[in-house]
């Protein structure tokens, strides 16, 4: 693997995991959310799956070489 990939997917992988932390944190830890906390966590649930889908694509690229 190139060094330009591998920052590229731990990049990818670091935003998704925060992502993912974001949506779960308010999920459980905000008690009767606003409308904009549950927008919030639909938006953070949003990136964390096109996380996973980018770093599943990065890795079938990858492979495909």
């Amino acid at each position: 693997m190139t060094a330009h990939f591998k920052l590229v997917f731990i990049c990818v992988t670091l935003i998704t995991v925060l992502t993912l932390i974001a949506s779960l944190y308010i999920g459980i830890f905000v008690k009767n959310p606003t409308d904009a906390a549950k927008s919030a966590m639909d938006t953070c649930a949003t990136l964390a799956n096109l996380g996973f889908g980018a770093m599943v694509g990065l890795l079938g690229g990858k492979a495909a070489n």
